[in-house]
């Protein structure tokens, strides 16, 4: 299936050139007059024109029947040329209550057992061109990773700023989604954070469903402090022993805590994570527990100190891993921009999370388009170093 705005480019193609081919007939066969030469030189830069916007659509289409398009892309890291196929063709389709699709901040768990008749779960943030008034958790569900139906009680929380700064920017908002399967209670768990930057606090929230339909009302997990503790991008994991937390924090570092209760933390304890580049800092970032002790992915940015909101949108997306929670394998970059001016995902990742059943990675990311367009891609594969994007077209009922 080709992107609507490839179609609508082939349409003002095909509707130029048939314009000006026949308007140039009318006159020669019903006028007999081809002597304006401005008029001439009109219709035929319309028909090149015509022909250049069509060749692009009809050369996707031409591909397309016979299953030959690319879907890879070339950039370069390290000074080095990677190909890579991670990138998704298309966002998955993520309907907001605010009319939307534009979603950021993912994360998804898988279930043992369906709950009200689903097997994933996913929590997210709608993000429409980055305006934080609408960053309110939202919960979908689905049964093949791709059909997401969005979860009747969202949003699960709505705060109303007091204040807005000059930006039009509200100084009290929600962001950070994180969404668990709690087995010894029987439950799911939305986690969330909350910024108000007129009382310089930063809270995380908790709601809590046994059915997916009725949740609990909302409650404090760590009220935390602005610029002190600041809990970003928050990751849970709970077991038998309770609860364990990784966050970004304190200039861009991980930080790590446990509790029994999810409410008493123990002391942070930071978890040393590196990159192979210099002058590299870490961003949002998803942890789950595997075969392989723990697996992390982390957008990171390069700033050599002035700090900038924009060094956040051209995020590459790293991997690493850890059999103890302690010493972590160099971070490895497994999912680039596309840099496709009219992808959703062209400029830069943001919070992604990780789905592991068996020896198969899902990759829900996050991309930022050049228009400040937000999504969320999958991108899949045994391999976390070479992932395939999921192209939507090529979908038959199942992730391949």
């Amino acid at each position: 299936m080709l992107r609507f705005r490839t179609v609508l480019l082939g349409v003002v193609g095909i509707g130029l050139a048939v314009f000006a081919i026949s308007y140039f007939i009318y006159r020669y066969l019903f006028k007999k007059e081809l002597k304006n030469k401005k008029l001439n030189i009109l219709m035929i830069i319309l028909v090149i024109g015509g022909g250049v916007l069509v060749y692009s659509p009809a050369k996707q289409y031409v591909q397309l029947k016979k299953g030959t398009i690319n879907h890879s892309n070339v950039v370069t890291y390290n000074g080095q040329k990677i190909k890579t196929e991670a990138n998704a063709t298309e966002r998955l389709t993520l309907p907001s209550v605010y009319g939307s699709i534009d979603a950021t901040h993912p994360s998804v768990v898988a279930l043992d057992e369906p709950l009200g008749g689903y097997k994933y779960w996913m929590a997210v943030t709608p993000y429409p061109k980055g305006k934080a008034i609408y960053e309110n958790p939202h919960v979908f569900k689905s049964n093949d990773l791709v059909s997401w139906i969005p979860n009747e009680a969202n949003p699960l929380d709505e705060p109303k700023s007091e204040k807005f700064n000059e930006n039009n920017t509200p100084m009290q908002y929600d962001s950070d989604t994180h969404i668990i399967y709690n087995k010894e209670d029987n439950r799911l768990e939305v986690f969330w954070r909350y910024v108000d930057d007129i009382n310089k606090k930063s809270i995380i929230y908790k709601r809590t469903s046994t059915d997916g339909k009725t949740w609990t009302p909302k409650e404090i997990v760590f009220n935390g402090t602005k610029p002190g503790e600041d809990w970003i991008s928050p990751v849970f994991i709970k077991d038998e022993n309770g609860y364990k937390v990784w966050y970004v924090a304190h200039g861009y570092k991980i930080w790590t805590r446990n509790s029994v209760d999810g409410k008493k933390w123990s002391k942070p304890v930071e978890v040393i994570v590196p990159y192979e580049e210099d002058n590299m800092h870490h961003w949002h970032l998803d942890v789950q527990k595997t075969d392989l002790g723990y697996e992390m992915i982390v957008v990171g940015f390069k700033s050599n100190g002035d700090y900038k909101l924009s060094d956040r949108h051209v995020m590459n997306l790293y991997y690493s891993k850890s059999s103890d929670n302690k010493k972590w394998d160099t971070l490895k970059p497994i999912i680039f921009p596309s840099g496709k001016r009219v992808g959703f995902d062209g400029k830069g990742l943001y919070r992604s999370t990780m789905l592991k059943e068996g020896s198969q990675y899902h990759i829900f990311y996050s991309g930022i388009g050049y228009d400040e367009t937000r999504g969320v891609g999958i991108s899949t594969g045994t391999d976390i170093n070479h992932l395939k994007g999921l192209n939507l077209s090529d979908y038959e009922g199942k992730i391949k």
